[in-house]
C-alpha cells in the first residue's frame, strides 16, 4: 500500500489551485478557496467513495490529471522565512509533477507548476515499522487488536488511532480509540495489582 499524498496548492494570486491525491477532502478544501483546480492523481481512478468521486468529477472548477504524482517542491531561500537558530525555510514557488507512465504507450514526463503555498496531509501507510516482529500486524502494516478493544497481541500493550484503524482513519475516531486505550490500560494496571498501594500524602494538604 502506497502513501496517499493529499496536496493543496494555491497560486500566488489565489485564483488557481492544484490538488494531489484521491481523497475528497483535498478537492473540497481547494474548491472553497480557488477559482480553478487541477487534481493530480497517481492512479487512473479515485479510491474515494463513488459519491465523493462524482462530486469532484462533476465540479465546474475541477479537472483531473491522471497517472501523475508530485515528485519535488521547489523553493528559494533568498525570500524564505527565518526560523529558530537562523534556519531559513525556503519560500515555495513551484512543484514538479511527473506522469507515472502507467497509460499504455506513454513514457514519464515532468512538468513544473508555479505555486505559492502548500498544505500537505499524509496517511494510508501506518507508522508501525518499529513494532514489526514484536506486535501482531496485518500484511498492510496495521496493528491487530482484539475485537471491541485496543488490546494487541502483547499483554499490557494497547494500540489506538490510525496505526490500528484501516477503515476510518479520522481524527475524531482516533481520539475515541485513544480514550478506549486509556481505559483498557487503566483496567490492565488495576487487574495486575498495580496502583493499589495507598496514595502518598499530598504535599500541600491545605489545597
Amino acid at each position: 500500500m502506497q502513501c496517499l499524498l493529499i496536496l493543496f496548492l494555491l497560486s500566488s494570486s489565489l485564483s488557481n489551485s492544484w490538488c494531489g491525491g484521491g481523497g475528497g477532502g483535498a478537492a473540497a478544501a481547494a474548491a472553497a478557496a480557488a477559482a480553478v483546480i487541477q487534481v493530480i492523481h497517481r492512479r487512473g481512478s479515485f479510491r474515494a467513495s463513488n459519491v465523493l468521486a462524482q462530486r469532484v468529477l462533476s465540479h465546474e472548477k475541477i479537472s483531473v490529471l491522471w497517472h501523475s504524482e508530485v515528485v519535488e517542491f521547489v523553493g528559494t531561500a533568498a525570500s524564505g522565512i527565518e526560523g529558530e537558530e537562523g534556519y531559513v525555510f525556503p519560500k515555495l514557488h513551484g512543484v514538479v509533477v511527473q506522469t507515472t507512465g502507467a497509460e499504455e504507450g506513454t513514457t514519464p514526463t515532468r512538468t513544473t507548476l508555479n505555486v505559492a503555498a502548500a498544505f500537505v496531509a499524509i496517511g494510508h501507510v501506518p507508522n508501525t515499522a518499529v513494532f514489526k516482529g514484536q506486535l501482531g500486524m496485518g500484511a498492510d502494516g496495521y496493528l491487530e487488536v482484539a475485537p471491541g478493544s485496543t488490546k494487541t497481541s502483547v499483554d499490557g500493550v494497547f494500540a489506538a488511532g490510525d496505526v490500528a484503524d484501516h477503515v476510518y482513519r479520522q481524527a475524531i475516531t482516533s481520539a475515541g480509540s485513544g480514550a478506549m486505550a486509556a481505559l483498557d490500560a487503566e483496567r490492565f494496571l488495576s487487574a495486575s495489582g498495580l496502583g493499589d498501594a495507598a496514595d502518598p500524602a499530598p504535599a500541600h494538604p491545605e489545597l
